[in-house]
């Protein structure tokens, strides 16, 4: 059967991407990429670990001094994050 209406591959895996709820995790990954970028040099060096989950990021900072400026600032960081990283969500930061 031939179908007269093609769709490119894009399409399509944007459409399944969407469809199995895997959009945020891919904006997930691209904050870990730019991490350095959007957070600075002397950040991404402190950043013990940092990983996901249900929209919430879980950040371990080797510096207890940069963890507390960390957590003062937190909603500006959020802020930031949700510009520069297009239809992400964050709901929260919680620093260990």
């Amino acid at each position: 059967m031939y179908r007269s209406e093609s769709e490119s591959l894009k399409n399509v895996l944007d459409r399944y991407i969407r469809a199995i709820g895997g959009e945020q995790k891919i904006k997930q990954i691209q904050l870990l990429k730019k991490w350095e970028n959007l957070m600075g040099k002397n950040i991404k060096e402190l950043t013990q670990s940092i990983y996901f989950k249900n929209n919430i990021i879980y950040l371990k900072i080797r510096s207890s001094v940069v963890k507390h400026e960390l957590i003062m600032m937190k909603s500006e960081i959020i802020k930031h994050l949700v510009q520069n990283i297009e239809n992400i969500i964050i709901d929260d930061i919680v620093f260990l």
